[in-house]
């Protein structure tokens, strides 16, 4: 809540685990811990949320938390027969790209097509990483493989196990659901059932293969919501240069990220949680989903409300994106204006003492401090705030990414 030194706290990433008889609710014993958290999400973003009964039904049967800005390991049970999380790792991920193959077919059966052999190949290279790790020598990597952080192994002792049965897995990661089906159902296709249970299919596709090849081979493939910070304008780029600038899907220079809703439409952030719930159960090696909210400070109620609702459908990992963007001259916390030459503090006019936060996609991040990608930045631009009353929104980048002096 206080900040560092007046700042929020972009690394390391804060998470918290709320369930039902634990903190969740006001006859819950640690509820008070709650209400700290809602207060800390309304000045801080973080931290970011788990819920417990939905995260043990997504991994299997085990509280988890995410490892980086989203990823999952599933339940796992050593040789004593407990769950265990520490001393676990995931080896890494391949990234499809679902658009490319939509814009390069006529009909939806060669969708499919298309996308079994982009699939394929990522698990050719996802083999290939599998094999160069079991190529690591513990003395290598001692504290990873010798002195406990994964395992403690001799020398030249097989890493091999470890990275079997569960234990660790590697991730077959995807993006741009929402412009994947806009190729064959229009760009207002979420209201759509037959066009949402087609979008839910193709992540369910990919889950399937994960599964069959963990079956075939013995090492854990999941399948991975991919952050894509870079990759959202670069899948983008390659296929606007390749087919064209296509309405709704290349024209806006980034796709959404994974099974995300599209940024740029005013719903509720109810709506929203619904919409996504299904596909986190789907993609268990990896996912968040979060909304973008304006000042709630001084409504903790409706932040929880948004909170509660997500529970009860489903979600098993969230986020917020809430103006929290600070000067440091003031003490002003909320949304700067942005200038020709910058940022400026609406309260005291200063420009140079500031931090500009805000959701990439999973970690936050400090625009005035670090590079942001072309593709993110135009994604930042185009989102607009979920608020409680699908006729009372505010576009996102209206009040802070194209406010101009």
């Amino acid at each position: 809540i206080k900040g560092m030194n007046g700042k929020s706290a972009i690394f390391p990433k804060l998470v918290i685990t709320l369930d039902k008889g634990i903190n969740m609710y006001p006859n819950d014993p640690n509820y008070d811990i709650k209400k700290l958290v809602l207060k800390c999400q309304s000045l801080r973003d973080y931290p970011d949320i788990v819920f417990g009964k939905n995260i043990k039904n997504i991994t299997g049967g085990s509280y988890m938390t995410s490892m980086g800005c989203r990823s999952f390991l599933p339940a796992w049970k050593n040789e004593k027969g407990n769950y265990q999380i520490s001393g676990r790792l995931n080896m890494g991920v391949v990234t499809i790209n679902p658009v490319h193959c939509a814009l390069d077919s006529n009909t939806i059966s060669q969708f499919w097509s298309k996308l079994k052999k982009s699939t394929e190949l990522a698990h050719e290279a996802l083999k290939f990483r599998i094999a160069r790790i079991r190529e690591v020598k513990p003395q290598e990597a001692p504290l990873i493989w010798q002195e406990g952080a994964i395992a403690r192994l001799k020398d030249d002792e097989d890493v091999t196990p470890v990275l079997k049965g569960g234990r660790c897995t590697v991730s077959l990661g995807y993006i741009g659901i929402y412009e994947t089906v806009t190729k064959f159902f229009g760009d207002k296709w979420e209201d759509n059932s037959v066009a949402c249970n087609f979008a839910l299919s193709i992540v369910q596709y990919l889950h399937d293969e994960c599964h069959k090849w963990y079956e075939e081979e013995g090492y854990y493939y999941s399948t991975y919501s991919t952050p894509s910070e870079s990759l959202t304008g670069r899948f983008c780029e390659i296929d606007k240069n390749k087919f064209g600038n296509i309405k709704d899907i290349t024209s806006k220079g980034y796709y959404n990220n994974s099974f995300h809703y599209d940024v740029r439409k005013p719903i509720s952030p109810f709506e929203k949680m619904k919409f996504e719930a299904p596909f986190q159960h789907i993609a268990s090696g990896g996912f968040i989903s979060y909304n973008e909210l304006p000042d709630v400070k001084n409504n903790l109620d409706a932040l929880e409300s948004v909170i509660d609702y997500s529970y009860d459908v489903g979600i098993g990992y969230m986020g917020t994106n809430i103006p929290m963007d600070a000067c440091l001259s003031c003490g002003f916390t909320g949304k700067c204006l942005e200038t020709d030459t910058g940022y400026k503090c609406p309260n005291c006019g200063e420009t140079k003492h500031l931090q500009i936060v805000l959701r990439l996609c999973g970690y936050l991040g400090s625009l005035n401090e670090r590079q942001i990608s072309k593709g993110r930045m135009n994604e930042i631009e185009h989102r607009v705030y979920h608020t409680l009353s699908n006729n009372q929104y505010t576009p996102y980048h209206d009040e802070h990414i194209m406010h101009k002096e």
